[in-house]
């Protein structure tokens, strides 16, 4: 099972049946959404804020799914005049390719591999 910590800046990977962490990885953001799930690659948006109390940085990024290192990571900038920017929505993913949209309200598509 894949889930994000907002406060944490992290996604988690837990076995389903007994909740023990398999691995945690950091992506410097609040992932907000459901992470996308593929034979290799857990794919995740990350919102980032402005005048948030812990510095999180709105990014996409990929992470391996046995071990959660981070194999990729799309930064994306501040939008002017808002608190927050990055990605807000769950990913979803066909053959090797992965689709989003970014809070910035443009559609974005990357290869998997």
């Amino acid at each position: 099972m894949y889930i994000g910590s907002s406060d944490y800046g992290a996604v988690g990977c837990l076995y389903p049946a007994s909740g023990k962490e398999v691995w945690t990885s950091n992506v410097g953001g609040s992932p907000w959404s459901s992470p996308a799930v593929t034979g290799a690659h857990v794919f995740t948006g990350v919102a980032g804020t402005v005048g948030y109390g812990i510095d999180h940085k709105g990014s996409f990024v990929c992470l391996d799914r046995q071990t959660g290192e981070m194999i990729w990571r799309y930064p994306f900038p501040q939008i002017r005049d808002s608190f927050v920017y990055g990605v807000g929505a769950s990913p979803g993913t066909s053959g090797e390719m992965v689709f989003f949209g970014g809070i910035d309200g443009t559609f974005y598509a990357f290869r998997t591999r």
